[in-house]
């Protein structure tokens, strides 16, 4: 029985420091997938700027144009549609 206490031991010890290395290796894992989340989000906020950005500037040039003609007025009153 001397023996198979001490196999038993061992193998604890093994499986818990393969668990402790799985672990940090998992741990890794979700930190990057975190980053790769998060510059996602920032990509899909940039492009929501963008085009609110270009919304606002046709808006603009709409609403300066929208004194010179008749085309012009319901132009700008239709957001250009």
């Amino acid at each position: 029985m001397i023996n198979g206490s001490d196999d038993e031991e061992l193998k604890f010890e093994f499986k818990w420091s393969g668990f402790g290395n799985s672990f940090k290796n998992t741990w890794e894992v979700i930190k990057n997938e975190a980053k790769a989340a998060g510059d996602g989000f920032m990509v899909s906020v940039n492009s929501i700027k963008e085009i609110a950005v270009d919304l606002y500037n046709a808006h603009a040039q709409r609403g300066a144009k929208s004194t010179e003609s008749v085309y012009g007025f319901f132009n700008n009153m239709t957001f250009g549609l």
